[in-house]
């Protein structure tokens, strides 16, 4: 199930331990930010797609504007 799918500006990133019950896609469009989860930390540079998955705290930083569009949903094996 699809629950949420934004295009989302910013002109800095401050996200922390961020946890959703759902799976987050997030497409970096512009922009160059960290991503850090369960203790590993990323740079994600323009045209990353970042995947976080469902229940697991993370963190989004970045310096500078950027955007992302990103998906908010569940998935199930049949």
């Amino acid at each position: 199930a699809l629950y949420r799918v934004e295009t989302a500006p910013y002109n800095q990133l401050d996200i922390q331990n961020l946890v959703y019950p759902y799976w987050i896609i997030s497409h970096v469009v512009k922009g160059q930010i960290t991503t850090e989860t369960a203790g590993h930390r990323f740079a994600v540079p323009v045209g990353s797609v970042m995947v976080h998955p469902p229940n697991v705290p993370f963190c989004e930083t970045g310096t500078t504007p950027g955007v992302h569009q990103w998906m908010l949903f569940s998935a199930t094996l049949q």
